[in-house]
């Protein structure tokens, strides 16, 4: 008895999640250790926050590589092809560094919905907040660093969650098209069917089958003698 796609994919990602989230907090832990002078490299921004948006850019991350992985049946050429995927998604990053100031709230949160370059575009933020004295704070998530820009640190983390849940739904999406070769695939409108989410059987009657398969089912209805 196999397990169900659910407990499958949760175990993955609390097994990963644990393993990322101890980075995060070493991360944290390096980030705000005073290793000089009382002095750290986020000297004034707040630990709990550093701490919750790192973690958010963990969900999007395993979210990504789940989607990633659900396209190719090899484990090391899904590897590979992701690795590579993973490091192009950096580039719109060094694409809007000159253009940054001037971009649009959406199209800001539009390249956020890609998790490198919204981890990018949030410690540009937090060291703003660090430029300025104040530091990212629980009070100041969803202020803007100044008055001439237009981006938030609490609008990015919304948008790598909503990052995940649609990389998350590709995952599911494709894994039920594309179940490898153990599976049965489903139709790909298989989402916008009543008997998917309702559990109904579709009736198959004689008038659908082919003809050899409806004359047999003919004969065999046909040869059944009628109880007295």
């Amino acid at each position: 008895m196999g397990l169900d796609n659910w407990l499958h994919w949760t175990a993955w990602f609390i097994k990963s999640f644990l393993m990322l989230g101890i980075s995060s907090v070493l991360i944290v832990v390096l980030i705000k250790i005073k290793w000089f002078e009382g002095v750290s490299v986020l000297t004034f921004s707040n630990w709990s926050i550093l701490l919750v948006f790192l973690l958010i850019y963990t969900i999007a991350s395993i979210c990504f590589c789940f989607m990633m992985a659900t396209f190719f049946s090899s484990a090391s050429t899904a590897a590979a092809v992701t690795g590579l995927v993973w490091f192009i998604t950096y580039l719109p990053l060094s694409f809007t560094v000159k253009t940054y100031e001037t971009m649009s709230l959406g199209s800001k949160l539009g390249w956020c919905l890609i998790s490198n370059t919204a981890m990018g575009f949030g410690f540009k933020e937090i060291l703003g907040f660090e430029g300025n004295g104040e530091g990212l704070q629980w009070n100041n998530l969803f202020k803007t660093v100044s008055v001439d820009s237009n981006l938030t640190v609490g609008a990015i983390m919304l948008m790598m969650l909503l990052s995940s849940v649609i990389y998350m739904l590709i995952c599911l999406y494709v894994e039920q098209i594309m179940p490898g070769d153990f599976g049965v695939p489903k139709k790909w409108n298989f989402p916008f069917t009543v008997s998917y989410w309702c559990g109904q059987k579709e009736y198959v009657g004689i008038e659908d089958m082919s003809n050899g398969s409806a004359s047999k089912a003919s004969g065999f209805l046909n040869s059944i003698e009628p109880f007295d």
